[in-house]
């Protein structure tokens, strides 16, 4: 539990350096762009996944926590452990969570770090997914997490392509 403690707060951390462009996935990354989410995944499996922006009228922890366990289910696994949501705050960007939870299935136990904030659209998730011995220290993360910040800071939402 300590260890995801650490995602969430170094993630945090992270959060108020650089900006980059938002849901442009790294060179040499694959990206579907689909209704359901916008996933970018990297040579080492890791994932970047912006989901549709929803509207919601209860209160934002509640939506955010709720959101996040509903998409880490996605992923076929069960969660063995989350730690309590945290809030960064910019005052050009506004409210920042993040919470992480642990995941088994029929692999190894595997990180999924969950994000959100406000946006025009509506309240955003999105979420890094860390394969089995990955850590916030790896280039990959760094670089989805790089664009995830990005977004947040820039108010983006993910809006699904028409069709």
């Amino acid at each position: 539990m300590l260890m995801l403690r650490r995602f969430a707060l170094a993630s945090l951390a992270l959060a108020l350096s650089g900006v980059a462009h938002a849901q442009t996935a790294p060179k040499g990354w694959k990206v579907d762009a689909a209704a359901s989410a916008w996933t970018a995944e990297a040579p080492d499996h890791l994932k970047l996944v912006f989901y549709p922006a929803e509207k919601s009228s209860s209160t934002f922890v509640y939506w955010f926590e709720d959101a996040g366990e509903r998409r880490a289910r996605l992923y076929g696994a069960r969660e063995v452990g989350a730690e309590k949501s945290v809030m960064s705050f910019n005052p050009e960007a506004g409210q920042f969570y993040a919470q992480s939870r642990m995941m088994e299935g029929t692999a190894k136990p595997f990180a999924v770090l969950s994000y959100g904030w406000k946006a025009k659209q509506g309240k955003q998730l999105a979420q890094i997914i860390l394969p089995p011995g990955a850590t916030t220290q790896s280039a990959s993360y760094k670089a989805a997490f790089e664009q995830l910040t990005a977004a947040w800071k820039t108010g983006v939402a993910y809006a699904p392509p028409a069709g």
